[in-house]
């Protein structure tokens, strides 16, 4: 996924690619989240931090439009081969 998007390894091996932040998508995440919702104490419980180190780190960094499309990321559906679906039992 990383090369897909232009980044290398942490040290950016290669020189044609940027370098991989350390914790990128985690980042990411809470940055899209707290855009999303709005709500400091909602996302630090979340991402396990306080709230105040989300208002320090992530606050005004995406808008929600961008949040929300982010959010809407989803793998596309590709039908499975026969046989190779495990059912689920759904909690009670």
């Amino acid at each position: 996924m990383k090369g897909k998007a232009g980044y290398g390894g942490r040290s950016g091996e290669q020189s044609e690619l940027k370098p991989w932040t350390a914790d990128v998508m985690r980042h990411t995440g809470i940055s899209h989240h707290l855009a999303l919702h709005q709500h400091e104490g909602k996302t630090a419980t979340w991402a396990g931090n306080s709230p105040d180190v989300i208002q320090r780190h992530y606050k005004g960094l995406v808008n929600k439009n961008d949040a929300k499309a982010f959010w809407a990321i989803v793998p596309t559906a590709a039908k499975p081969a026969k046989g190779k679906i495990i059912p689920m039992l759904v909690a009670a």
